[in-house]
């Protein structure tokens, strides 16, 4: 993932592999941004499990809840919660959407559940969680030494 600013995994059909997990881990670890993309309501509930399984092991505290928001195939809301990230957003129009937990609020749904949210994972919390990343950083400084 050299020279990538941004990883964004889209209702992944598999479960990611230990490997591709610490491959995101590294990548947190050395800058770079993660985007998940769930979807609404319980025929995505497989996808969304994958998606909170990855967010758990990167140390994160979001997941994503199966519950299909607004009963409209498309609504826009007005529910924009201040941040740098959406400064000059007024509305948001979506379609299918399910409840984030966890996180910091961008937008939040006619009903006002959120269903947009970020959150930094601190990166000495990540990297004692996955002890992959603590013995990478052990290695450079091994070969920094020598």
């Amino acid at each position: 993932m050299a020279g990538v600013d941004l990883y964004i995994g889209m209702l992944p059909s598999n479960d990611y592999t230990v490997a591709e997990l610490n491959a995101l881990s590294d990548y947190l670890a050395g800058g770079g941004s993660v985007f998940f993309m769930g979807d609404g309501g319980l025929l995505s509930s497989n996808e969304n499990a994958r998606i909170n399984s990855a967010l758990t092991f990167l140390g994160s505290s979001m997941s994503i809840v199966d519950a299909d928001l607004d009963d409209s195939p498309w609504s826009t809301t007005t529910n924009i919660d201040a941040d740098p990230i959406n400064a000059g957003v007024s509305n948001f129009t979506y379609s299918y959407t399910s409840k984030v937990s966890g996180g910091a609020s961008l937008i939040r749904s006619l009903d006002n559940s959120t269903f947009i949210a970020y959150e930094v994972v601190p990166v000495p919390a990540a990297l004692w969680l996955f002890g992959s990343g603590l013995i990478g950083l052990i290695g450079i400084a091994r070969r920094m030494k020598s």
